[in-house]
């Protein structure tokens, strides 16, 4: 268990957490923008899985 106290080990962690945050408002930025390009009538549910 002392793996825990490790501080590389949580500096991993933060990074993995900050990427993911990252790539997810990257994925929705590049979902609005692929949305704005249909048609009003599709834009919704275009929008809706994401």
């Amino acid at each position: 268990m002392e793996w825990i106290a490790d501080p590389s080990i949580w500096a991993g962690l933060v990074t993995l957490i900050v990427i993911e945050l990252v790539l997810g408002i990257d994925n929705l930025v590049f979902i609005a923008i692929l949305a704005e390009k249909l048609p009003p009538g599709q834009r919704d549910r275009a929008r809706a899985p994401a």
